[in-house]
C-alpha cells in the first residue's frame, strides 16, 4: 500500500510539474519570480527561414500597402528651434523646458523627440520614451588607465539638465527645413567632460580634428536627420577627432572606442522596467531573413572573444509591452554587431531580480520612481566612411507595427532592405532636361537634378526594377534645382490616389529643390511619372478607366462626363 501511494504522489508530481511547462513553447519555461515564459538557458532561438518564407514575410509587409496619407492631412509637422544659434529657451509645442524639437506624424500617436545632448527618440502617448544615447570617446587608449583615470568625453555632458546652465553650451538642435513630404532636423555639438575642472573641457582639445567648429581643435560632432511621414528617418552622424586614425566603434576592440549608438527606454513613475520592456527585449534581424530573440534572462552577456548572437545581424527591434508599433534600428551589413548593454556595476549581482540594467541603483525597480535602461548597442565596425580626422555612421530608425515574430521581421527587413539594397533606375524622358544622379542611403532618397532654368515642363517616367532582394518602400525622390507648379506625380495602374503623394520644396544656397514622397510598396518593377501636363495627366487617368472610388467626385466620373486629379474634378 506504501508503495501504491508513494507511486501516485511521484505520479501525481510529475504530472503537476508538467502541466506548468506545457504552458510554455517548446525550449522555454516559467520563470520563477515573473511568471513569464523564458528560454531555457541553451536552447535555440534562432529562426532560419527558407529563401521561400523570407519572400512571404516580405510579401506579407509589402501587400499591406501604407494608409493613403492625402497632403492635406494634418499631423506631419515639426515646432521647436528653427534657426541654429536661436537661443529662445521654450516652445509651448515643445511641451517641456528643454525640448528643443518635436516632430508628430499624421495618422500616429507617436512623437520623435529632441533633447540637448543629441538625445533622440520616439515617445509613446504614456510618456514611454526610446532614446539614442549620448556619443562617447574616452581621453586615452590605455585600457589600463580606464579603471583608474576613466575619462569620457560625451555629447550628453553639455545638456542643461546636467549643468545646471541655462543652455547648451556648445550643442545646438534645430529644424532645417520642413514640407509635407520631409522634415530635416540638424544637430552639432561638443565632446566635453563633465568631471573636469573647469567642467565642459572638449576632448582632445590640443589635436587638430578639422572640426567646422572650435577653430578645427577638438572633438566635436555634426547629424543630420532626414523624417518621412510613414515614421523612419536616416540618421547620418560625423565625428570630428584628431584620433579617428586609432579610433574604432566600441568598446571591445583596441584604441580610441567611440561609441555613436545605445538604445536606452525611459519610463515615468508608476511604471517599472518590468512593466514595459519584454524579457525577450531585442528580436535580431540579418539581411538574409535570419532572425533571433534576444532573452535577458539570464542576462546575454558577451565578452570580447565571444562570437555575435547571429553572424551578420544588422537589425534591432525593441520588444515593449502592449505597444501597437515597435522600433527598429538598423545599419550597412558591412561588419554589423549587436550587443546588450555591458556596464552593468553594482547591477552585476542583482539582475535575477532587476532583470535590465539602469538606473537609478537598486536591488529591485522602485516604482515611485523614474527609471532609465541601456538596453544594447548597434555597431558598425567598417565605419560609412572614414577620414584621417573624422568618423561617420549612418543608422535608418522607424516605427513598424507589431504582430507576428514573422510580421515584424517581415517589416523591418524590407524597409532595411529598400534602403540598403534600392531598386536600379532607369529614366526615359520625352520632355526636360531632370536627369537621375544617385540614390542617397544618407537621406534615403533617389537623388535627380536639372540641368536647365530649374522650372521648365517635364514629361519623364522613371522604372524602378523592385524585387524581393531590392523592394521599393515609399520611395522619396529629390529633384534638385528644379520647381515646377504643375509638377504631378502618379503610378499607373497602380492603386494609390495621386493626393496621397506628397510634395515640398527646399531652399538651400540660392536653389530650390522639389521633395516627393510616395506611399508605395512594391516587389516587382514599377514605373512612376512624372508630368507637368494637366492635359496629359487628365488623359492618363482616363486610359486607368477611373477606377479610384475614393474620389469625392466618383458619382460624376462614373459617368464618363469627368475625371478626378487631386480629389478634383475635371470634364
Amino acid at each position: 500500500m506504501k508503495r501504491i501511494s508513494a507511486f501516485l504522489l511521484a505520479f501525481f508530481l510529475l504530472t503537476i510539474s508538467t502541466v506548468g511547462w506545457a504552458s510554455c513553447p517548446e525550449g522555454q519555461k516559467e520563470h520563477d519570480r515573473t511568471g513569464e515564459c523564458v528560454p531555457i538557458k541553451g536552447a535555440a532561438k534562432r529562426s532560419v527561414p527558407s529563401a521561400d518564407e523570407v519572400k512571404q514575410m516580405i510579401q506579407g509587409f509589402i501587400q499591406s500597402q501604407p494608409r493613403n496619407l492625402r497632403t492635406h492631412e494634418e499631423g506631419f509637422s515639426a515646432c521647436g528651434q528653427t534657426e541654429e544659434d536661436q537661443y529662445q529657451q521654450d516652445y509651448p509645442c515643445t511641451m517641456q523646458r528643454y525640448r528643443k524639437v518635436r516632430v508628430t506624424f499624421p495618422g500616429r500617436d507617436f512623437i520623435l523627440r529632441y533633447t540637448p545632448g543629441a538625445n533622440v527618440g520616439f515617445v509613446y502617448p504614456d510618456d514611454i520614451r526610446l532614446m539614442n544615447g549620448a556619443i562617447e570617446i574616452v581621453e586615452s587608449a590605455d585600457k589600463n588607465k580606464w579603471s583608474v583615470n576613466f575619462k569620457i568625453f560625451d555629447s550628453d555632458a553639455d545638456s542643461p539638465w546636467r549643468t545646471g546652465e541655462s543652455e547648451s553650451r556648445y550643442g545646438r538642435m534645430w529644424i532645417e527645413s520642413a514640407n509635407p513630404a520631409r522634415i530635416k532636423v540638424r544637430i552639432r555639438g561638443a565632446l566635453v567632460n563633465d568631471d573636469a575642472v573647469p567642467p565642459l573641457v572638449i576632448g582632445h582639445k590640443n589635436l587638430k580634428s578639422g572640426s567646422p567648429y572650435g577653430g578645427g581643435m577638438g572633438d566635436w560632432f555634426d547629424e543630420w536627420h532626414s523624417i518621412y511621414p510613414d515614421g523612419t528617418f536616416a540618421r547620418t552622424l560625423t565625428v570630428y577627432t584628431g584620433v579617428a586614425k586609432f579610433a574604432n566603434a566600441y568598446w571591445n576592440r583596441s584604441g580610441f572606442p567611440l561609441e555613436t549608438q545605445e538604445t536606452m527606454v525611459w519610463m515615468p513613475r508608476g511604471k517599472t522596467p518590468l512593466d514595459v520592456i519584454e524579457t525577450e527585449a531585442l528580436t535580431v534581424v540579418a539581411m538574409d531573413g535570419r532572425y533571433k530573440k534576444i532573452s535577458y534572462i539570464p542576462y546575454p552577456r558577451r565578452d570580447s572573444r565571444d562570437p555575435p548572437w547571429m553572424k551578420g545581424n544588422n537589425i534591432k527591434i525593441i520588444n515593449l509591452k502592449g505597444k501597437a508599433v515597435l522600433s527598429f534600428t538598423a545599419i550597412p551589413d558591412d561588419d554589423p554587431d549587436i550587443k546588450a548593454y555591458t556596464k552593468w556595476g553594482r547591477d552585476s549581482t542583482q539582475l535575477a531580480q532587476r532583470v535590465f540594467v539602469g538606473w537609478p541603483r537598486g536591488s529591485t525597480w522602485d516604482r515611485y520612481q523614474v527609471t532609465l535602461v541601456s538596453l544594447s548597442h548597434i555597431i558598425n565596425y567598417q565605419w560609412h566612411r572614414r577620414t584621417d580626422t573624422s568618423l561617420t555612421q549612418v543608422y535608418l530608425e522607424g516605427m513598424i507595427d507589431n504582430g507576428s515574430e514573422e510580421e515584424k521581421v517581415g517589416a523591418a527587413l524590407a524597409i532595411t532592405r529598400s534602403w540598403l539594397n534600392p531598386p536600379a533606375v532607369t529614366v526615359d524622358i520625352k520632355q526636360g532636361t531632370l536627369r537621375y544622379q544617385r540614390y542617397d542611403r544618407e537621406s534615403k532618397a533617389f537623388l535627380f537634378k536639372s540641368t536647365g532654368t530649374g522650372s521648365e515642363p517635364v514629361d519623364a517616367t522613371i522604372r524602378f526594377d523592385a524585387s524581393i532582394d531590392q523592394p521599393l518602400v515609399n520611395p522619396v525622390l529629390v529633384l534638385e534645382n528644379y520647381q515646377h507648379p504643375n509638377l504631378k506625380v502618379s503610378i499607373p495602374g497602380a492603386d494609390v490616389s495621386s493626393d496621397a503623394i506628397r510634395y515640398g520644396v527646399e531652399n538651400k544656397a540660392g536653389q530650390s529643390h522639389t521633395v516627393v514622397w510616395i506611399p508605395y510598396r512594391a516587389i516587382t518593377p514599377v514605373a512612376v511619372k512624372l508630368s507637368t501636363n494637366t492635359s496629359q495627366q487628365v488623359q492618363d487617368h482616363a486610359t486607368k478607366g477611373t477606377t479610384e472610388s475614393t474620389h469625392l467626385c466618383w458619382d460624376k466620373v462614373k459617368k464618363d462626363t469627368y475625371v478626378a486629379i487631386n480629389g478634383d474634378c475635371y470634364k
